[in-house]
């Protein structure tokens, strides 16, 4: 995509290039499909997308989980011991340092 910046009034704006238009395009076809056919695309978008199975994702989390956390529960900001469990968010468990009262999970601070 061009980074082609046009300054209009001070409003920063993108020059129109055929990935812009492109993009315009399905937004606006996507805008003029009725609800029920709009979650169906994106049903078979995210199906193609994202098209292993959730047992495959949750044994890789596992894994990741297992080797990062693999000496003890530390926190991941300030690297102290005292951790407690603080409920979930998204099926990840969440953690609250007694030290630092941050929280976290096993995917914090991941790219």
């Amino acid at each position: 995509m061009s980074k082609d910046i046009i300054t209009d009034s001070g409003v920063m704006i993108m020059k129109e290039t055929p990935d812009v238009r492109m993009w315009k395009d399905v937004y606006e076809g996507f805008s003029g499909l009725t609800k029920m056919e709009q979650t169906a695309l994106f049903d078979a978008m995210k199906r193609g997308l994202f098209s292993e199975e959730p047992d495959k994702i949750t044994k890789r989390l596992k894994t990741i989980h297992e080797a990062r956390f693999d000496s003890g529960m530390a926190c991941v900001h300030c690297g102290r011991i005292p951790v407690k469990r603080n409920g979930k968010y998204h099926s990840l468990q969440r953690y609250l340092c007694k030290d630092y009262g941050r929280t976290f999970n096993g995917m914090t601070n991941t790219p």
